[in-house]
């Protein structure tokens, strides 16, 4: 049961990286990940599939772009982020921190 929930929240975020990438106007993932912070390919890929979790670096970069981070890991809330989303990084850090615990 965990497995299928790990795989199914990890798709999910994947597919909203997915839409980040393009929303931004980047057409291949090898240039949205080196514009995010020189990140692999693969390393890009992986996430977009849903295989590993965003990093969190990567977080970092996507929220310096106005990403709301809770929407892309959650699907809550407006993919942009406003005055109302804006989270700061010990806020991004923190709840990174507390996905990572719960899908142990």
């Amino acid at each position: 049961m965990k497995n299928t929930k790990n795989r199914e929240y990890f798709s999910a975020a994947g597919r909203r990286l997915r839409q980040v990438r393009v929303a931004l106007g980047f057409s291949t993932q090898a240039a949205f990940a080196k514009e995010l912070g020189n990140f692999t390919l693969n390393r890009m890929s992986r996430a977009e599939r849903g295989e590993n979790l965003i990093p969190t670096e990567m977080l970092y970069a996507l929220a310096d772009k106005g990403i709301n981070i809770n929407w892309l890991l959650t699907g809550k809330g407006a993919m942009q982020k406003g005055a109302a989303a804006d989270a700061s990084r010990e806020t991004l850090l923190a709840l990174a921190d507390l996905i990572r615990e719960s899908l142990g």
